[in-house]
C-alpha cells in the first residue's frame, strides 16, 4: 500500500493562519471596543444594542451612554440620545467636556439654543480658560437671538 503524504504541515499552516485571521465583531463578546467598532463600520443598530447591554453590566460608566447616544444619533433617534445626554451630565455633573457635549448635541440637533447656553455655561463655571467653550456658547448664543451678548463673550474671552 502507497504511503499518503502527511498532511501535517498542511494543518498546520491552516491552523496558523486562522488564528491571525480576526473575528468578525458581532462574533466577538460585548466590549465597548467591540461595540465602536460596530460603530466605526455603521452598523448604528447593533452598536446600540451592544452598548445598551454594556450599560445593563455598567450603569455607572458614562462612556457607554456617550457610545450609545452617538449612535442613536445615526439612528435618527433624537430623543434617545437626549436622554443618554442627561443621563451622562446627572452621572458626571462636574465635567465640562460631558457638559459641552450635551451642548454641542442640543445646539446641532435638537435646536435648542437656550439649553445648549446652559450646558456652555455649567462648562465655562466649570473651566474659565477654555476658549472653545466661549466660542461655542457665542455661537448659540448668536442663533437664539442674543448677538449682543454673542459678541460680548467673544470679546471677553478671545
Amino acid at each position: 500500500m502507497p504511503e499518503l503524504p502527511s498532511r501535517r504541515p498542511l494543518l498546520l499552516s491552516l491552523l496558523l493562519l486562522s488564528a491571525a485571521w480576526p473575528a468578525p465583531v458581532a462574533a466577538q463578546s460585548d466590549s465597548r471596543d467591540s461595540a465602536n467598532a460596530l460603530h466605526r463600520e455603521k452598523r448604528y443598530q447593533e452598536a446600540e444594542a451592544m452598548f445598551t447591554r454594556l450599560i445593563e453590566k455598567d450603569p455607572d460608566n458614562p462612556d457607554l451612554y456617550s457610545g450609545r447616544a452617538s449612535s442613536r444619533i445615526m439612528l435618527k433617534d433624537l430623543p434617545g440620545a437626549a436622554a443618554d445626554y442627561d443621563e451622562i451630565v446627572r452621572r458626571s455633573p462636574q465635567d465640562a467636556q460631558r457638559r459641552s457635549a450635551r451642548a454641542n448635541f442640543r445646539l446641532h440637533h435638537l435646536k435648542d439654543f437656550t439649553g445648549a447656553v446652559k450646558d456652555y455655561s455649567k462648562a465655562i463655571s466649570l473651566t474659565p480658560r477654555a476658549p472653545s467653550y466661549h466660542a461655542s456658547r457665542a455661537r448659540a448664543l448668536l442663533k437664539a437671538g442674543y448677538a449682543l451678548e454673542a459678541l460680548a463673550d467673544l470679546d471677553l474671552h478671545l
